[in-house]
């Protein structure tokens, strides 16, 4: 008798539980046909389409990027955008130095992708050094701290570096929150969500209203709660520590914006990321330094373009670029 009243309880559990779970069901996919009668987080509140690099989102397909099936990286290089400076940066397998070859690599953002960076190898190959130089552009636009990390660890240490430069843009602090839409599909999506991660937190996002409102909501509520700078820093200092144990060596450039007159949160971000290089005794050259009047236009890729520095600016900047590293390699002892 009391193993029937046992298996009675379990049962009415078991319904009670599956009624449940039913009436969830229910009250969820009501919510998700709300929310999308209603217009409320629509996917298309999270595209943004007036990137630079972004620039054709309403004609086509955007040239340069894709969703990566790597959750650290979020997004890469499209394969026509791979090989950069000639170089075939996303090869599976080590990529092997040819003898005496001094292989550099370049992390960065937008600022760092743009660059002309052949400028820069050909200098370096034409001063009579004790090496023949490779100068890889392994910038990505859009690209932060946590990217460059992961980049490094899942990509990069196949390249067989002898020198990682770290390209910071007084952007590099900022976070992401996109979904690039070519008209047919979605090609790319930065994850806005630093907290909270799942496996199928991408295709949740994509797909469900309801899913957006409670995850967008609730990490605003999760973040207030934790310091993002930290996160930030710890990232960079395991690259830095990712670059020892590999033994590559780590510098730094600091990218200016091209205006003379810095908002407070400009300065900011300047002042944070001068403040992580030094904390990490990492060597750096700020480019500040290089550039006169900021302000010129003939500077900008772009005349409303102050992050993006034209050929002219870069010209401008490369020379000092190349004494800093030079100056670096020699009292490292690795140039004669």
């Amino acid at each position: 008798m009391g193993t029937i009243r046992v298996r009675q309880k379990i049962y009415r559990l078991i319904f009670i539980l599956s009624l449940s779970v039913i009436y969830m069901m229910i009250f969820c996919f009501g919510l998700e046909i709300y929310l999308r009668i209603s217009g409320n987080y629509k996917l298309k509140n999270f595209i943004v389409g007036n990137c630079g690099w972004n620039r054709n989102l309403e004609s086509g397909i955007p040239e340069d990027l894709i969703l990566s099936d790597n959750a650290g990286l979020g997004w890469e290089l499209s394969p026509r955008a791979r090989i950069i400076n000639g170089y075939g940066r996303f090869k599976k397998g080590r990529q092997k130095k040819p003898k005496g070859v001094f292989r550099i690599l370049i992390l960065g953002d937008s600022v760092t992708q743009m660059g002309n960076w052949k400028v820069l190898e050909e200098k370096l190959n034409t001063s009579g050094l004790n090496y023949r130089f490779e100068v890889w552009n392994c910038g990505v636009s859009g690209y932060g701290i946590s990217n460059f990390y992961y980049y490094l660890k899942e990509r990069a240490l196949n390249f067989d570096a002898d020198l990682i430069i770290i390209g910071f843009c007084l952007t590099t602090f900022s976070g992401s929150n996109l979904v690039i839409f070519d008209g047919k599909k979605y090609l790319e999506f930065f994850n806005p969500f630093m907290v909270i991660k799942f496996p199928f937190n991408r295709i949740l996002f994509l797909h469900s209203h309801l899913y957006r409102f409670i995850v967008y909501d609730l990490e605003k509520i999760v973040l207030n709660k934790i310091d993002l700078e930290k996160i930030i820093i710890d990232r960079f200092k395991w690259l830095v520590s990712l670059c020892h144990k590999n033994e590559i060596e780590i510098i730094a450039i600091i990218w200016p914006f091209l205006k003379n007159n810095y908002s407070d949160n400009d300065k900011y971000n300047y002042f944070e990321i001068r403040s992580l290089v030094e904390m990490n005794n990492i060597p750096y050259i700020d480019c500040h330094k290089s550039l006169v009047d900021r302000d010129d236009s003939s500077l900008r890729m772009s005349p409303d373009d102050y992050i993006h520095p034209s050929e002219k600016a870069f010209e401008i900047m490369a020379p000092d670029i190349y004494n800093f590293i030079v100056s670096y390699l020699k009292a490292q002892r690795i140039l004669k």
